[in-house]
């Protein structure tokens, strides 16, 4: 049985000056797209929202009318690889208005392997993970996965693959089993 999963985000960052990161960032989320999403029994129409350096661009070689339908249509998951802080990606995503679809309600499930997006403690901040969720107008977001600490590259490349390989290859239906469970294979 094929399962139809429509508009699936996946955006990735990184240090602009360094472009070996950059194709490091990109290929991780490729490998996710291209051996998970894309084969059966799940097939995802993918988007793929990349950091250039040639031409210098935060979301890949697409129009910002192009990004803003996409995001329109509402994505079923959400990731994001790459540098970021409590409230911000560093590929331009600074609000959570930046993400949220114009007319669909539908509520996304949203991984970032950034640093410090899930961090909750801060009472002056309120960081991307509890913006996402339990914002009033502006929150989208069924489930938000993010660190609530310093984030790593080698955990932003390998651990998005567990994750991923646990959420659509498997039949686990509890999130934080799979986030666990993903854990537990890193190591």
């Amino acid at each position: 049985m094929m399962i139809l999963i429509n508009d699936i985000f996946f955006f990735s960052g990184g240090d602009a000056t360094n472009p070996s990161q950059l194709e490091l960032l990109k290929s991780a989320n490729s490998f996710v797209l291209n051996n998970f999403v894309e084969p059966a029994p799940v097939w995802g129409r993918r988007n793929a929202f990349l950091q250039n350096i040639n031409p210098p661009t935060n979301l890949g070689p697409y129009t910002p009318e192009q990004i803003s339908n996409s995001i329109d249509s509402s994505g079923y998951f959400i990731s994001y690889i790459g540098h970021s802080g409590t409230e911000t990606w560093d590929n331009g995503i600074t609000d959570v208005t930046d993400l949220q679809p114009a007319f669909n309600n539908r509520l996304s499930l949203i991984s970032d392997f950034g640093c410090s997006t899930g961090k909750f403690a801060e009472p002056d901040v309120e960081a991307f993970g509890e913006l996402f969720v339990c914002a009033s107008t502006d929150g989208q977001s069924i489930s938000y996965l993010g660190n609530s600490s310093w984030g790593y590259v080698s955990t932003s490349v390998n651990y998005p693959r567990l994750f991923y390989q646990l959420l659509l290859s498997d039949s686990l239906p509890v999130i934080s089993k799979i986030h666990y469970l993903g854990k537990v294979a890193a190591f």
